[in-house]
């Protein structure tokens, strides 16, 4: 959303340029998140992030994409608050409002949907083994993907918005 004096506020428009620069400063601060979350954690919490992941995959099992990413966005939460860092929690957060949009407009295929899935299984045993090097890995991959996920999003919309904005042939307007 960007806001302007005088002049209101509106949905920002989501560019490409936005997402190459704020998704890989992103992958940094989830892997740190991951690697300083593992250090200390504490028993209670990997069980309430397990919790939320057993939660999520009945969400994917139902096809409810809507619930599945608001759980999916709690247990990213819950890794950034069990590390322990303001500085941290206080950057990603201000980074996640710029592409929180992008994150979750993106249509998912199956394929893409049944691999975050099965990467979320494997943030869930680094953390519960508390493997932070390996969860650092996984996390930073996990938002690469969804970066891919977003950009042929994008990549589709602007096709789709290009083609309807076309001018209508003088062949046709007869």
């Amino acid at each position: 959303m960007t806001l302007e004096a005088n002049r209101g506020a509106w949905v920002s428009k989501i560019t490409q340029e936005d997402l190459d620069e704020v998704f890989p400063v992103m992958g940094a601060l989830e892997a740190l998140s991951g690697e300083l979350a593992c250090k200390h954690i504490t028993d209670a919490e990997i069980r309430k992030v397990r919790t939320l992941h057993n939660e999520m995959v009945k969400y994917y099992q139902k096809r409810d994409l809507a619930n599945y990413f608001a759980v999916n966005q709690r247990i990213h939460e819950a890794i950034l608050a069990a590390a322990r860092n303001d500085t941290l929690s206080s950057q990603y957060r201000s980074l996640a409002t710029r592409v929180r949009r992008a994150r979750y407009v993106a249509n998912m295929t199956e394929e893409r949907w049944a691999q975050a899935t099965d990467e979320h299984e494997q943030i869930m045993q680094c953390l519960e083994a508390r493997d932070g090097l390996h969860l650092s890995v996984v996390l930073k991959s996990h938002l690469e993907n969804k970066l891919e996920t977003v950009r042929q999003w994008l990549k589709d919309n602007e096709l789709a918005t290009s083609t309807s904005q076309r001018p209508a042939s003088k062949a046709s307007s007869r």
